[in-house]
């Protein structure tokens, strides 16, 4: 086919097309359409500059950190040891729940205070460490701190064992 014949075969086929017969108000109705179109898009215009603002937010917060200094070998040795300590004291917990003893309760709700005042102490101890966190002897104290609470968790444990084999001993004579 060359070009007069394409041409032909369009105009053919333009005069074939049906048209629907539109309204006699149909450019009132287009026109009331597009205000409408034109009046949403101008409510949306606060929640674009919001989304931009979270996101120049978002990648400021992502340089700032990359531009801050990595933590020290203490720092990360720190945080290794406080998740271990921290995992273990969960754990020690947890099983010290599960177990039930109407005879020790006073025992327990004492090793219960200590733990707890211990915690209290740790926090106070870990804001401190956050607000001078050049201070080696925080850290160690934290350490310390931890440790203290994983004895007494193990103590308690043990003489939670203690008791039931006292309880099992007196049931068996």
């Amino acid at each position: 086919m060359n070009e007069n014949q394409l041409k032909a075969a369009f105009k053919n086929w333009e005069h074939q097309q049906h048209y629907p017969e539109l309204p006699e108000d149909h450019e009132d109705v287009f026109l009331a359409k597009l205000n409408a179109q034109k009046s949403s898009r101008k409510r949306t215009y606060p929640w674009q500059w919001a989304a931009v603002l979270l996101l120049c937010l978002s990648v400021g917060a992502g340089v700032w950190n990359s531009l801050l200094p990595p933590p020290s070998k203490e720092v990360a040795s720190f945080q290794q040891a406080e998740a271990y300590f921290t995992q273990l004291i969960n754990y020690q917990l947890d099983t010290i729940e599960k177990q039930s003893l109407p005879e020790g309760k006073k025992f327990m709700e004492s090793y219960q205070k200590q733990i707890h005042r211990l915690q209290g102490d740790y926090q106070q101890l870990y804001e401190q460490w956050e607000n001078q966190p050049q201070q080696p002897q925080l850290i160690q104290a934290l350490i310390a701190n931890l440790q203290t609470q994983l004895e007494l968790l193990t103590e308690l444990q043990e003489q939670i064992i203690y008791f039931k084999n006292n309880k099992n001993e007196e049931a068996i004579l």
